[in-house]
């Protein structure tokens, strides 16, 4: 920060490449609070701040932050998924989840979608609920023994059937 102080002029656009390496998570949590403290009187710049830490989303104003999330599509074209996403007081599981789209075994939203498609499936309910959550689960590595994989071919099969 104090390198971009010294070169720092009103309408600049800085950019940082992933300020979150070999930081300590809570570092990483207060680190987009300390940048807006620091540059307040900057204004009229603009910050652009490249990142794969979940961390560095937990407490961005919607009033003042923007996200974008990039992947890159099936025909190999590289896309903004981020939806108008708000990240301002999420858990670090619900911006892992809904973001980064990584899951992890404790991740309590993606057992919430898990468990929706399940009741979905075995109670034969609306087949674009259950087309829309297993898309959204099918993003997701999963181990090729994994159980869940059987639910979600499960639900393809029933979104198939007549």
């Amino acid at each position: 920060m104090v390198s971009i102080m010294s070169d720092i002029e009103p309408n600049s656009l800085v950019l940082i490449d992933e300020p979150e390496t070999s930081s300590h998570p809570n570092w990483q949590i207060n680190y987009m609070g300390w940048l807006k403290r620091i540059f307040e009187r900057y204004y009229n710049c603009h910050f652009v701040v490249s990142t794969h830490s979940h961390f560095l989303l937990t407490d961005l104003d919607p009033l003042t932050s923007d996200i974008i999330a990039l992947e890159k599509n099936a025909e190999g074209i590289i896309e903004d998924v981020s939806e108008g996403v708000n990240t301002f007081n999420w858990s670090v599981d619900d911006i892992l989840y809904r973001v980064f789209h990584v899951r992890n075994t404790r991740n309590y939203v993606f057992e919430g979608k898990v468990i929706d498609l399940y009741k979905l499936v075995s109670e034969r309910g609306d087949k674009m609920k259950v087309k829309n959550i297993t898309e959204e689960l099918s993003r997701y590595q999963l181990n090729e023994d994994d159980p869940i994989n059987k639910l979600l071919n499960t639900a393809r099969h029933y979104v198939e059937s007549n």
